[in-house]
Parts: C-alpha cells; structure tokens; sequence
C-alpha cells in the first residue's frame, strides 16, 4: 500500500505538469457564452485545482466518458472557426456584389454627368450669346438717342435755311424745266457710253484673269518640271558616279588579280624548287638511316620521326599544290624558308650526323609547319579576294538596278505630270513644288492649307491656341470637353510649345489629303475627336480596372490573412490533440499503477 501511495503521489506531481502545455494556448472566444476555451477548460479542471482532472462520478472512468469528453471540447473549439469561416465566404460574396453594383452605379454616373456638363455648356453658350445680345442692344439704343437729340438740334438750325432754299428750288425748278430736253439728249448719249464702256472693263476683267490663271499654271508647271527636272538630274549624276568609281574598282580589282595570279606562279616555282631541296633532303636521310641501322632504338625513333615527317611533308604538298592565289608579302617566308633549308643542308653536311639529327628533324618540323601556316594563310586571302569580288559584281548589278528604276520613276512621274522629257538645257528649272510632312505639295495645296490655317486662327498670331481649337471644334457641332481639346493639341504640337504653328498644322493635314488633294476640315476634327474620346475612355477603363484589381487585392490579402488564423487555429488544435494523448497516456498509467 505504501508502494501504490507512493505511485498516486508521483502521478499526481505528473498531472500536475500535463495541462501546463494547453493552458499557455490562446483563449478564443466562444460565441454567445461569454466564456473563453480556457476558462471551459479550467471549470472542467476545477474538481482539483493545480493537478489534472480528477475521475468522479459525473465524468467516470472509462474511455467512452473520455472520448466522450474530448468531442465536446473538440466541437466546442472548432464551432466558432467553422461560423467565421462561414462568415467570411458571405462576407466576400457580399464584398464582389457590391463591387459589381458600385461599377454599375459608376458608368451610370459618368454617362449622366458627360450629358449634364454637354447640357451646362450649352447653357453657358447660350448665356453669353444672350449677354452679348443685350449689351449690344443697349450700346445702339445709346448712339440712337444721342443721333435722335444731334438730329433735332440740327433741325432747329436748318428751319430759316429751308425757307431761303424753297424760294430758290422753285427758281431752280423753273430753270430745270427748260433744260430737261437737253438734258434727256445727254442722258441718253451717256447711258450709250456707259453701256459700252462697262461691256470693255468687262471684256477685259475676264481677259486678265484668263491670263493671270494661265501665267499662274505656266508657272507652277515651270517650277514642278524644273524641280523635277534637278532631281532626275542628280540621281543620274550620282549614279553614272557611282557606275564609273565600280568600273574603275573592278579595273582595279582586276589588275590585282593579275599581279596575284603572277605573283602565285612565282611562288609556285620557288615552292618546286624547296620541293626537290627537301626531297634531296629526304633522300639524303634516308641514306642516313640505311648506314645507321645498326644503332638500335635512337635509329628506330629516328625513322618513325622521318616517316612522321616525311607524311606531314606530303599532306603539305598536296595542299601546296591546291593553292592558285598567292600574295607577294609571301616572298620573305619563301626566303625564310630558303635560309632554313641552307642551314639543315649545312647540319646534315657536318661530321657529326647522328647528333645533329633530331636537331635537323626538329627544324625540319618547324619548316613544315610554317609552310602549312602559310597555305592556310593563303587559302584564305584566296577566299576573302573571290568574296570581295563576288560582292563588288553584286554591287554592280545593285547599282544598274537602282539606276533604271530611278530612270523608271523620272519617266513615271513626267508622265503623270504631263511633262516633256529632261534634257540637258533643262537642268537649271525649278518647280513649284514643296515637302511638307514627307509628302510632295503643290503652291495650291499649300495656299489650300494657309486658307483653313487663318480660319482656325482668329487672332491672326500665326499660331493655333487652345481657345481658337475649341471654337472651331465648337463651330463644327462637336462640343468636347477641355480634356479632349488639351489632347489633341498635344497630339499635333511636336515641339511642345502649347501652341500649333503653320508647319506643324500642315504636317497633319498631309495625314488628311483625301483622293482628290483637298483637306475636310469636319471630316478631320470629328476623326481627331473620335480618336481621343476612344482614347479617354480606355485610360478611364484602365484606371477602373487597376482600383477594382488593387481593391480585389487587398480582399485577397485579407482572406489570405484569415486563412493563416485558421491555418493556427488547426496548429493549435493539433496541439490539443497532442495534450490529450499525452493525457490519456497518462491516465492509462495511472489506472495500471491504480490497479497494482
């Protein structure tokens, strides 16, 4: 009994060690109780305050009560993790709802908002138009009763004049009465001389603008035919140039292939003649060997060296004897190779042979392989000469075909244009023509542009601002808003100086040359106008989409921060789980020690 007492007090020091691990847990708040999973835990430990819990009546002491026990905890813990759960997935079902209501409300909005500020404007056109109406009424009824009051004072002066000229009209009267018959004679003859007159100022107005728009034609034709006339000109100059400087390149060319062919022919004969030395050599060797047979392994490796070179030296002769080009920097190797040549003859001729052998062999190494460092040499400025060649033929051909298609055009465009063909007193013409926006404009088209250029600019500055695009816009029943007028400004000012000068309007009315080489200026604005509102509207869809995406993003990191409280609520779960083995391990100690 002393034993069992003994064991009772060890396991309940035990016990007392076991909840330490749950107790240190996160307490998580139990929906509708009011009461945490700690405290639940710590009233079920309550029996036996500072140990494990007790075994009574209410919980018994088999397993069943145990597993009993631990899936009342277990649901207990995992009820409210299951609702937030629940929770959130409404809450983000609720969240993408409102997303889609709220973009809905939003393009509604915009919609209502462009035709409230279209109907705003109008009223303020209209406002200012009835402003301006009435200030101007007001202004001419001021002048009106300012003329009426000068009229009356001047009235009241010319009363005693009226009286003096009425004696004198009827005096006049009379006097006129005689001279009407003479005076219907002279009208008569004068509106003869009227009539005649007016019919030549007639005749010769229609005569004078006959012959100023033939004199402006005949100009315009001379200026085009004279401009052309240059370009061909020069384009033939420079080509026929190019075509003598190839002719003399291949001249050149030519005459270097000659020297290289004479120049390999010569080496060709110094290469023979190395040929049999060497050969003389090899023979020499040979003889050599034969008398020194008797010498035992040197001998032997002499030999095999001697074949090994007498190999290397036919693999050099057959491609020696492929070379067809040579270079005449190749004269100091040859010579190079003579002197080696003498001095191996010079080795081979002395008194001590044997010795001298490898030596001679190794020079005789070295000889072979500059002579193949050479033919590669060669083989190859033999490659880059037929290359350099094969491109200046191409070249040639590249350059008749650029010049028959330039002869081609010149006579294309002087058949367009209705012109004569160019002939050499005809290259000092000029023509009438100008490059505006890389696009060839006659002095019409480009008066054509001066005309639409001082419609847009009311203030005669030489420049387009701001406000004289929006008028004219405005003029044209488009009415945009001042983003859009600011955006096609910036689309059409290259150097960004706020305004649009005459240059830069003509190279965008280039872009707008219809079929028959007239600019519609409607046609231009509401093209210009579509393009920047589709414009707008896709930046304003942009910007939807990336707040929408930024605001699904933040959604996204608070679920992914959910989830990571989920993930250690089941950490912390399976740390229970952990505790309560733990804990019925021990309790199946304590009933075996309880049972001994």
């Amino acid at each position: 009994m002393a034993s069992a007492m003994s064991a009772m007090e060890t396991a309940d020091t035990q016990s007392e060690d076991i909840p330490s691990a749950p107790l240190d847990l996160k307490a998580c708040d139990r929906p509708g109780t009011g009461m945490s999973h700690r405290d639940s835990f710590d009233k079920m430990a309550g029996s036996r305050p500072g140990t494990a819990m007790s075994l009574s009546d209410q919980t018994g002491m088999g397993e069943d009560s145990m597993v009993s026990f631990i899936r009342s905890c277990m649901t207990s813990i995992l009820q409210p993790f299951g609702q937030t759960v629940d929770e959130l997935h409404r809450y983000v079902a609720t969240l993408s709802e409102s997303l889609s209501s709220l973009g809905e409300d939003a393009d509604l909005h915009t919609t209502q908002l462009s035709e409230h500020a279209a109907l705003i404007s109008e009223l303020r056109a209209e406002l200012n138009r009835t402003s301006d109406q009435a200030q101007r009424t007001e202004r001419l009824l001021g002048t009106a009763v300012e003329e009426k009051a000068q009229l009356a004072e001047e009235l009241q002066l010319l009363k005693p004049k009226l009286t003096e000229i009425d004696g004198r009209v009827a005096e006049v009267h009379d006097n006129v009465q005689e001279m009407q018959p003479r005076l219907k004679d002279a009208r008569t003859k004068l509106a003869r001389c009227v009539e005649s007159k007016f019919e030549t100022d007639r005749d010769i107005a229609q005569l004078r603008s006959a012959l100023e728009q033939v004199k402006t034609e005949m100009n315009e034709w001379e200026k085009t035919h004279e401009v052309l006339v240059q370009s061909v000109n020069g384009d033939r100059i420079n080509s026929e140039t190019r075509f003598q400087e190839f002719l003399g390149f291949t001249r050149e060319q030519r005459e270097e292939k000659k020297k290289v062919e004479a120049n390999s022919a010569q080496l060709a004969e110094r290469l023979r003649s190395i040929e049999e030395k060497a050969h003389d050599v090899e023979l020499r060797l040979q003889d050599h060997t034969e008398k020194h047979q008797t010498t035992g392994a040197t001998a032997q490796q002499l030999r095999e060296r001697s074949e090994a070179l007498q190999k290397s030296h036919e693999e050099s002769k057959e491609r020696l004897n492929k070379c067809n080009v040579a270079i005449t920097d190749y004269r100091v190797l040859a010579a190079e190779n003579k002197e080696n040549i003498s001095k191996l003859m010079s080795i081979l001729s002395g008194p001590d042979v044997l010795n001298n052998l490898e030596t001679a062999l190794t020079v005789i190494s070295k000889i072979v392989e500059q002579n193949k460092l050479s033919v590669k040499d060669l083989d190859e400025r033999t490659a880059a000469l037929f290359e350099r060649e094969n491109k200046a033929a191409t070249k040639a051909g590249q350059l008749e075909d650029v010049l028959s298609n330039l002869t081609r055009r010149a006579e294309r465009v002087e058949s367009i244009l209705g012109l004569e063909p160019l002939k050499k007193d005809d290259d000092e013409i000029t023509g009438g023509v100008v490059f505006k926006g890389g696009i060839l404009l006659t002095e019409e088209q480009i008066r054509h542009f001066r005309d639409i250029f001082d419609e847009f600019d009311a203030d005669n500055s030489n420049t387009i601002s701001v406000a004289e695009l929006e008028d004219v816009m405005q003029r044209t029943g488009l009415n945009p808003p001042m983003d859009i007028v600011y955006a096609i400004l910036e689309a059409i000012d290259v150097d960004k100086s706020g305004d649009i000068d005459f240059d830069e309007f003509c190279a965008l009315l280039t872009k707008m040359l219809g079929p028959d080489g007239k600019v519609d200026v409607e046609r231009m604005l509401q093209s210009m106008y579509d393009s920047m509102s589709y414009d707008a509207k896709t930046r304003k869809a942009v910007e939807t989409v990336i707040h929408h995406t930024t605001e699904l993003k933040q959604h996204k990191e608070q679920i992914s921060q959910d989830t990571a409280k989920i993930d250690d609520a089941e950490v912390q779960i399976a740390g229970l789980h952990a505790n309560i083995g733990s804990l019925e391990a021990e309790i199946k100690s304590l009933r075996r020690l309880v049972v001994i």
